[in-house]
């Protein structure tokens, strides 16, 4: 996906009735200097946060070296699915591992292998529906489908194309970041940027899964798709620009200490405030459980035979590290050796 699962968690701590997008003002979500800001973590806690993150195997580290059982030697990153400078800034060491990769693997490659590749991918008729279905038709909380509409709108689509849109359109634009869209077509996404920095070093390009997964995917599950579009839906309810600079100030500071547990457990914290305990649970663990879990799988049969051979330098969206269903313990049960390399600027 184009962002992680927890980039936009923290912005709903407020939910301001009535406000338009216009809440994600450029002033907002501009970070000059990341740090924990604490009154964004009320009423939680960052000490709570923590304690529950340690919880969570293998918590903290965006990095990891792999060894395969025949010796080859490959890197795990996760990203921040963002074009913040602090995102795209990577650690010299990084860097360095990209460059030096036989495969950059991304979750996504957009690129076109051919021209009917091309041709096809203009038509986007996996986004539309043949007949109209409403956005109040589609079992969503009144106060989510209102913000998903504006995000919608915001983005440039015309109020009598909505209810055209099928589940997998919709849920592409409740993951956009609408504090990207001041660098969007400008300036990569951090993902993009680790894949052409591995480009222009000579590596060969990788996508872990089709660009057209997700529609596909959802198009058979109503469910997933009602689950992923309420928890994203909710990240895009407004906030005033001061509580979003404060919440992305604090995310960021987070992934760049390392500390990708306490995302998690932040995450899951206020969704127990905006749904309540049961419905956000449910809708955690359903999101989870595909564009997490299975998605790894996915990711990992698809890389596997060249992570035995290594030279591999595989980038995916930070979420999808720890956990019993992240890739490091994936990785593990696949015979792989996996330890973290800590960067500077990282806890322990």
């Amino acid at each position: 996906m184009r962002r992680s699962i927890l980039t936009l968690a923290a912005w709903a701590a407020l939910s301001l009735s009535g406000w338009a997008q216009d809440w994600a003002t450029i002033e907002g979500c501009t970070v000059e200097t990341p740090e924990i800001v604490e009154a964004a973590l009320a009423p939680y806690g960052l000490d709570n946060l923590r304690d529950d993150a340690a919880q969570i195997a293998n918590s903290k580290g965006r990095f990891w070296q792999i060894t395969s059982s025949a010796g080859g030697l490959s890197y795990l990153w996760g990203t921040m699915h963002s074009n913040d400078r602090h995102a795209l800034d990577l650690p010299k060491r990084v860097v360095q591992d990209i460059e030096a990769a036989r495969i950059v693997a991304v979750e996504i490659d957009y690129r076109y292998p051919t021209r009917a590749a091309y041709r096809e991918g203009q038509q986007n008729e996996h986004w539309w529906l043949q007949r109209p279905l409403p956005l109040s038709d589609r079992g969503l909380d009144p106060d989510i489908a209102a913000a998903l509409e504006t995000r919608l709108l915001d983005s440039g689509v015309a109020a009598n194309a909505i209810p055209y849109l099928t589940r997998g359109g919709l849920v592409s634009f409740a993951l956009s970041d609408p504090c990207d869209d001041f660098n969007a077509g400008t300036i990569p996404l951090q993902d993009d940027r680790i894949l052409m920095l591995g480009l222009i070093a000579g590596a060969t390009g990788v996508g872990l899964e089709p660009p057209k997964a997700l529609f596909h995917r959802l198009a058979e599950d109503k469910a997933l798709a009602r689950a992923i579009l309420s928890l994203y839906g909710a990240y895009l309810e407004p906030v005033t620009p001061d509580q979003l600079n404060a919440a992305r100030s604090t995310q960021m500071a987070l992934y760049l200490r390392g500390e990708l547990g306490v995302s998690l457990t932040w995450e899951a914290a206020w969704l127990k405030d905006r749904f309540g305990a049961e419905e956000g649970m449910d809708h955690l663990k359903r999101t989870d459980a595909y564009l997490v879990i299975e998605r790894n799988r996915d990711f990992l049969d698809r890389i596997m035979d060249d992570l035995k051979t290594g030279g591999v330098f595989m980038a995916i969206g930070f979420g999808h590290l720890p956990g019993e269903g992240g890739m490091v313990e994936m990785l593990r049960a696949e015979g792989f050796d996996v330890s973290r390399i800590v960067l500077p600027g990282e806890v322990e």
